[in-house]
Parts: structure tokens; C-alpha cells; sequence
């Protein structure tokens, strides 16, 4: 019976050896190897003034009118797509003045008439709303 039991607490103690083994092993492959700092050279960019900015800017959204001009859509390479919707004309008419607008029983409001609209929708592309909805990793 004794004999058992120290067997028993060797096998243990084996066991908890090869996982520190295991461990230690699995680290050293992840680890980072640390590595002396050599001086790199700064490449000079050439910085965008603010009035390049902008000009680009203007370009672009030039680009993405005569687009939304000619052909009612303007797509954005991995962010989505531009594209125009017609508002139909709306007449005037009276209807009754709602109660958060200080409306009371049996008012009415006049609602002007609207003119045919057209209006630009935005529609967002999968891997935009793949990555705003990914989560994030934490790290431990």
C-alpha cells in the first residue's frame, strides 16, 4: 500500500515536470527575441500642407459628384456606396397640431408643400461593418 502511494506521488511529480517542460518550450517559441537597437534613418516624406488637403479633398468630392450626376451611384472602394433617391413632391395640407408641440384637442397645423427632392443615401460595404463590429482580442 505504501509503495503505491509513493509511486502515486512520483507520477505526480513527473507530470508536473513534462507540463513545465511543455510550458517553458511553448514560450520560448513565442517569445519575442530581443535584438539591439540600431539607429534607423528617417526617411524625409513629404508632408501634405493644409491647403494640399484640402484641395484634394475638393477633388474628390468633385469626382464622386459628377459620379452621383451621371449615374445616381458613387462606390467607395472597401467603404460603401453613394447613391441618389428621388423625394417625391409633397402637397400642403392641415393636419392636427401634435400634443409635444403644445397641441390641443381639435387644432390643426398647416404643413407647407415640398417640392420633388433628390437626396444622397449612404450604404455601408460588408467589410466596413465586419470590422466595426469585430471585437476586439484583450490581451491577458
Amino acid at each position: 500500500m505504501k509503495y503505491k502511494k509513493e509511486m502515486d506521488a512520483e507520477m505526480k511529480i513527473a507530470k508536473r515536470l513534462a507540463r513545465r517542460l511543455v510550458r517553458s518550450e511553448m514560450r520560448k517559441k513565442t517569445r519575442k527575441v530581443k535584438t539591439k537597437k540600431c539607429p534607423v534613418k528617417k526617411v524625409e516624406t513629404p508632408e501634405l500642407t493644409d491647403r494640399q488637403k484640402k484641395q484634394l479633398y475638393k477633388e474628390r468630392a468633385t469626382e464622386i459628384a459628377k459620379d452621383l450626376k451621371k449615374d445616381g451611384k458613387a462606390k467607395l472602394v472597401d467603404v460603401g456606396v453613394l447613391h441618389v433617391k428621388v423625394k417625391p413632391a409633397r402637397k400642403a395640407k392641415t393636419i392636427p397640431k401634435p400634443a409635444h408641440w403644445g397641441g390641443k384637442p381639435g387644432e390643426t397645423m398647416r404643413v407647407k408643400a415640398r417640392p420633388k427632392s433628390k437626396v444622397v443615401k449612404f450604404r455601408a460595404s460588408k467589410v466596413l461593418k465586419e470590422s466595426v463590429n469585430s471585437k476586439v482580442k484583450k490581451r491577458k
